[in-house]
């Protein structure tokens, strides 16, 4: 099923499809889909953009299948055989 995602959203979900189970750190996020410093203020922008992102493509965004949170770590992206 189609999906329309902005620019950033497209470019976070790619970079996560390709490398799956690999987790990143907004920091990481940050600087590879802007491709800019990270600054701490970064960190309220990526989570942002990740709810929005699991709003679009999560049956329940509150409790995601594909994009998970990595307590202290970052997030990563579980791929399904099935799924995105």
């Amino acid at each position: 099923m189609p999906v329309d995602l902005t620019e950033i959203e497209y470019k976070i979900l790619s970079h996560l499809i390709q490398h799956p189970q690999r987790v990143f750190s907004t920091h990481m996020i940050y600087e590879n889909v802007w491709e800019e410093p990270y600054t701490y203020s970064a960190n309220s922008t990526i989570m942002v953009h990740i709810r929005k992102l699991r709003t679009k493509i999560e049956d329940d965004p509150q409790n995601p299948v594909y994009i998970k949170n990595v307590w202290g770590k970052g997030y990563r992206y579980e791929a399904k055989e099935t799924g995105v």
